[in-house]
């Protein structure tokens, strides 16, 4: 009842992207895979992305490794060759302060993967 009434709202309001996001976390954690791809393109035409992930505080460490680095389709690395004309390191956070990373939602019962 919740999703549908959701699902309702969103179409009632179809340019609120905080409801679309929202309808799309629902999704996730139902395991809809469909809906969720549906309200992803939603998101993707008002503007925003992300939508089946949620933001986490990364392990000390585990932001290294092979799979380091921006999210894909983020272009924050570009900064240094623009600003400075030379590469940059993605990273230029000093080692204290906390990462955010994005993870998948997990669907509602299943194991939560580990978060980097």
């Amino acid at each position: 009842p919740a999703a549908a009434a959701l699902a309702a709202a969103v179409t009632a309001d179809p340019l609120d992207l905080g409801l679309v996001a929202a309808a799309g976390a629902v999704a996730a954690r139902r395991g809809d895979a469909e809906a969720l791809a549906r309200y992803d393109r939603w998101a993707g035409i008002l503007g925003g992305g992300a939508v089946g992930y949620e933001v986490r505080l990364a392990r000390p460490g585990g932001m290294t490794g092979p799979t380091s680095g921006p999210p894909p389709g983020q272009s924050g690395g570009f900064h240094g060759h623009y600003a400075y004309r030379r590469q940059t390191p993605w990273d230029q956070l000093i080692p204290l302060v906390p990462r955010l990373v994005l993870r998948a939602i997990p669907p509602a019962g299943a194991p939560a993967p580990a978060t980097p």
